[in-house]
């Protein structure tokens, strides 16, 4: 996470999909076993959602949140509750 946070200090572009993208990057390369995969692939899902939007509303992030997720729950063969997945009942 460390190389994340030293990542996003160098970027010029602080929007939101630009964080996003920047985060799941760095993650991924840094990423050390299935919570190090799991929490890349929930920046990454997050970075789909609002590529493509200019403004982003409260709507827009909670569905970023859901992709994340369910970018998170994609990344796994056959995903079960613990560590680093969660789920809402």
């Amino acid at each position: 996470m460390n190389t994340a946070v030293d990542a996003l200090r160098a970027i010029d572009d602080h929007s939101l999909a630009n964080v996003l993208e920047t985060i799941a990057y760095q993650l991924r390369i840094e990423a050390k076993g299935n919570s190090g995969i799991i929490l890349s692939e929930f920046f990454h899902g997050m970075f789909q959602s609002v590529k493509d939007v200019d403004r982003i509303e409260p709507c827009d992030f909670a569905k970023a949140l859901t992709s994340g997720k369910e970018a998170a729950y994609c990344a796994l063969t056959e995903p079960k509750e613990g560590t680093i997945l969660l789920k809402r009942k």
